[in-house]
């Protein structure tokens, strides 16, 4: 029953986690299927999982309470149209085409969280999964394969976000991987020493296994380090923090920014949080919506955008207002 209450609540976190239904519904088919065959059961775990995803009522609740701070205006319709992510479809895009190159690009991804080690004790769990217990490597192969080939057609500036569920389910395969590794050692070293009796040797065998596989453990998240380290420098550098804030302080009142989804976000903390400008309506779109939104809020008083202009086009007058080296712009939009 819990599960399907936290199964319920994990929905509401990110509604992608609706793909991994079908896996359960066939593994519990699989494992013990006549649980759904009991009115009661199959009552109680219905009643447990909308309770989870009752929790996008508050969304509700908090739009009545604050509209001018919420992401949607007040209405059933534009809850509905939120919750069920119906601004995020045509950010899907299947194209055959652009698989390879969408393939190195997880790749690339996965290599950062996991660079050699990782990979090759990934593919020896999958190795004692399917020797073991073939079930459980079903499931988590079936969620994996799902949430990278969902996303690999999912175009987002940080799509690498959306494979977390795919890195998760492979760092089970690396833990079992290792465990398969000290149960083999420690099989062998007793082997070992029952054979040539070593049993006045200060360390056996697993013992020393045991010690050079935790120094092991205890490098590699220093090799992440090493081989993240001008990501992480740009994320610690980064100037948006700066620049959002200069930038609200900065407008009149009442003035409407349109921007994209990572200065948003520190749009909005500055504004709710800080209390910085509180009058000014910030918008969040991608590309696509960016000319429509403008047309939309024109005329409503002053204008600015923190976006790429190039996609305006000649239809307004753009005037930057504030430049940060390295960071963005931010312009003045006007009718000609």
């Amino acid at each position: 029953m819990f599960f399907f209450l936290i199964y319920g609540i994990s929905i509401g976190t990110h509604s992608s986690n609706l793909l991994f239904m079908p896996v359960f519904i066939i593994y519990i088919y699989l494992t013990n299927y006549k649980v759904f065959l009991n009115v009661k059961n199959a009552s109680l775990f219905l009643i447990f999982f909308l309770l989870g995803i009752s929790q996008f009522l508050y969304i509700l609740i908090r739009v009545s309470q604050i509209p001018e701070y919420s992401y949607i205006s007040p209405g059933f319709n534009e809850w509905l149209y939120l919750i069920t992510a119906k601004q995020y479809v045509h950010h899907l895009v299947f194209s055959i085409s652009d698989i390879p190159q969408r393939i190195l690009i997880y790749l690339g991804h996965f290599k950062a969280n996991y660079l050699v080690l990782g990979p090759i004790f990934g593919i020896i769990g999958i190795i004692e999964l399917f020797r073991k217990n073939k079930k459980i490597l079903f499931l988590l192969g079936l969620m994996f394969i799902l949430n990278v080939s969902f996303y690999l057609n999912y175009y987002v500036y940080d799509v690498e976000m959306m494979f977390i569920p795919s890195f998760l389910i492979f760092s089970i395969f690396i833990g079992t991987g290792i465990f398969a590794i000290l149960e083999f050692i420690k099989n062998e070293s007793t082997h070992f020493k029952e054979n040539i009796t070593f049993k006045d040797m200060k360390f056996d065998i697993f013992s020393i296994s045991m010690i050079f596989i935790l120094l092991m453990s205890f490098l590699m998240p220093l090799s992440f380090y090493s081989a993240n380290t001008d990501d992480i420098k740009q994320i610690n550098d980064d100037k948006i923090v700066d620049f959002t804030f200069t930038a609200l302080k900065g407008i009149p009142s009442n003035s409407t920014i349109i921007t994209y989804w990572h200065p948003y976000t520190a749009f909005k903390y500055y504004q709710v949080v800080e209390n910085v400008n509180p009058n000014v309506k910030i918008i969040a779109v991608d590309d696509q919506n960016l000319l429509n939104t403008i047309n939309q809020n024109i005329d409503n008083g002053k204008l600015f955008i923190v976006h790429d202009i190039s996609l305006i086009g000649p239809y307004y007058r753009v005037t930057p207002v504030l430049e940060f080296s390295g960071s963005e712009t931010l312009y003045k939009i006007e009718r000609y």
